[in-house]
């Protein structure tokens, strides 16, 4: 049987080359072993591009007889060529779902390098679902994995697909500094192929921060490595790239000399490829004045992706529809697609974290605060009625088209205002984000001059205790400020980077003690982690009771070492505070910093744990919200 089983195996690799028809004669033929597992998982991978429904009824008779055989390594690959389908199916969120199960048979069986190549997979995978913070999570954890057990090939990967990750999140700086270590890693290996991919994702980061020139030097690098390696399908990328500049910059007319192009290649097109293509093309044909040519060529690809979870690539289809209609004056049809775009973006978003100011409301009740709050909703209700007012004018405009002869003048004055609401919506979000930062630096600034009051008081205080009361109660106000300024401070106004924040507070504190960093040594360990606002005030006022404490009780006159650890497992945020002092006395009466802790702890929804082995240990764990699940970088 063993010898049969060879025997068709070789006749199957060898008739895969005459045609799938070929393979399943064969496949009836051979006995249900590990053969026939991955002759399933070669049908499969043969139907991909031609019939993502047929590979995936393939991919799944691979999983089915790979259970029955306890195959774990045909089962983990099975696996994976049924996510491939999906997401050729544009099913990302079935497509994650077979990721996720071959990623932990990966780790069952102690397979390091398929477990790295798996996280490489899902952070491209939840790329092209648009959740970046998923995407850079598995594709940081992969650069980490592939470095350590020295897999230069994946831990390439791993860096190119951080930088797409970040050139996605408008980080261009970052983009560009990882992939520039990717080169050199890419070149170190002699991997011409990954230097190439390094090359043109480069070249768009160089567009995307307006460095033309090196924009367009790094494509011609990445055409001439495709060229050289006679790869055409990546070449219609560069050409994609040379596209997506010219947009960038303006140059439509090239733009459409170039997507052209990239469109003659019809037999290297993949459907994601070629979804990509029209969407800047038909961009390009808009701007050069050619609308209706815009429409028809979005229409061809409208129908596969409306209803796919492939969100970026639908926002920009949903944009361009509605942009290229609008230019032809048919502004009723635009309303749904533009509607639709709004949808998507909503869902890209983090909607639970729009309404700041209510966040600021609830965390400070002054007169100033509820003032500011009062305007920024106005401004929200000032929106919602230009939006409104857009709507009733585009219809009105349609109708305006409809009985032109008898209302003209009408109709060019709607259309001015058309144009005059369009500015106002395209100049919103940067009003708001103006405002919003304004906010987050008068409540630092508030925090800054009760903090000074509260140290002029304690001056004229001669009682030891109360100044001590008076330091703590200052630095709990220093760790809310510090919050604020980091957001004011930063692009980001919704989010603070832990390890930087956790940082500057554990400096504050040593200060504020006079604390020699001889006598007692901090480490941290901190995970590039965002976290909201609701998350860092009390995490912050914990850490700095947990620091306190130690800094004050915990060590002799030879000092000691405390050590402080942030990660993210599986949704959940833990921290960790250690100390190899003299331990805490069991059954004393806990005091005002732990009543407080505790008292955060319960808003954080956290479970809090105290160890007594060696010094104190502290664990804080609480559910994490979308983004503080996930690292950031």
């Amino acid at each position: 049987m063993k010898v049969l089983s060879a025997i068709l195996l070789f006749v199957c690799c060898s008739l895969t080359t005459l045609g799938n028809d070929s393979l399943r004669v064969v496949l009836q033929a051979m006995p249900s072993d590990t053969n026939k597992v991955w002759t399933y998982r070669e049908l499969a991978f043969s139907f991909l591009e031609t019939n993502p429904d047929s590979a995936l009824v393939y991919a799944l008779k691979g999983i089915e007889l790979s259970q029955k055989l306890s195959f774990q390594n045909g089962l983990v690959k099975s696996h994976l060529v049924a996510g491939y389908a999906h997401e050729y199916k544009n099913n990302l969120n079935e497509a994650l779902k077979h990721h996720f199960q071959a990623l932990e048979l990966s780790k069952d069986a102690g397979d390091e390098q398929m477990t790295c190549s798996i996280y490489n997979i899902l952070g491209f995978a939840y790329y092209f679902q648009g959740d970046l913070a998923n995407a850079l999570t598995y594709s940081s954890k992969a650069e980490l994995l592939c470095g350590k057990i020295g897999d230069q090939e994946a831990y390439g990967q791993a860096l190119n697909n951080i930088g797409v990750i970040f050139k996605a999140d408008g980080k261009y700086k970052e983009a560009g500094e990882t992939y520039r270590k990717s080169i050199r890693v890419k070149e170190s290996q002699k991997d011409s192929s990954g230097l190439a991919n390094s090359w043109y994702n480069l070249a768009l980061t160089e567009s995307y921060q307006g460095n033309e020139a090196e924009s367009i030097d790094a494509f011609n690098k990445a055409r001439d490595l495709y060229y050289q390696l006679g790869d055409s399908a990546n070449v219609i990328s560069v050409l994609l790239g040379y596209g997506q500049t010219f947009c960038h910059f303006d140059r439509y007319s090239e733009a459409l000399d170039v997507l052209s192009e990239a469109m003659s290649y019809e037999k290297y097109l993949s459907k994601s490829m070629r979804y990509l293509i029209v969407s800047y093309y038909a961009q390009a044909l808009r701007f050069t004045g050619q609308p209706d040519d815009a429409i028809r060529l979005l229409n061809s690809i409208y129908p596969d992706i409306k209803d796919s979870d492939r969100y970026e690539l639908l926002r920009m289809v949903e944009l361009e529809m509605a942009s290229s209609l609008v230019k032809l004056k048919r502004f009723e049809e635009a309303i749904p697609h533009y509607d639709r775009m709004l949808a998507v973006t909503d869902t890209l978003n983090n909607a639970e974290k729009r309404d700041v100011l209510q966040e600021l409301q609830t965390q400070y009740q002054t007169k100033e605060k509820e003032a500011t709050i009062a305007l920024q909703q106005q401004d929200i209700e000032f929106q919602k009625r230009q939006k409104l007012f857009l709507s009733i004018a585009v219809i009105l405009a349609a109708s305006l088209l409809v009985f032109a002869l008898f209302f003209i003048r009408n109709k060019i004055r709607t259309n001015r205002v058309l144009d005059s609401q369009k500015k106002v919506i395209e100049g919103a979000l940067q009003d708001k984000e103006l405002l919003l930062r304004e906010i987050h630096h008068r409540v630092k600034n508030n925090l800054q001059v009760v903090s000074s009051l509260l140290n002029l008081q304690s001056r004229s205080i001669e009682d030891a205790d109360a100044q001590d009361a008076m330091l703590e109660s200052r630095n709990r106000v220093q760790a809310m400020a510090l919050i604020h300024e980091s957001l004011y401070s930063h692009d980001d106004l919704r989010d603070i980077q832990a390890s930087t924040y956790i940082e500057r507070l554990c400096s504050n504190i040593f200060n504020s003690y006079k604390i020699d960093p001889d006598k007692i040594a901090l480490s941290t360990k901190i995970d590039p982690l965002k976290l909201d606002i609701d998350e860092t005030v009390p995490l912050g006022l914990i850490i700095n009771e947990l620091i306190t404490n130690a800094v004050k009780y915990a060590f002799m006159e030879n000092g000691g070492a405390i050590h402080i650890a942030l990660s993210a497992q599986n949704n959940l945020v833990v921290l960790s505070v250690a100390d190899n002092g003299v331990g805490y006395a069991e059954g004393a009466k806990p005091g005002f910093g732990t009543r407080l802790i505790n008292s955060f702890a319960k808003k954080l929804k956290a479970e809090v744990s105290v160890f007594n082995n060696n010094g104190t240990t502290v664990t804080i764990m609480f559910p994490s919200k979308e983004k503080s699940a996930y690292p950031q970088v």
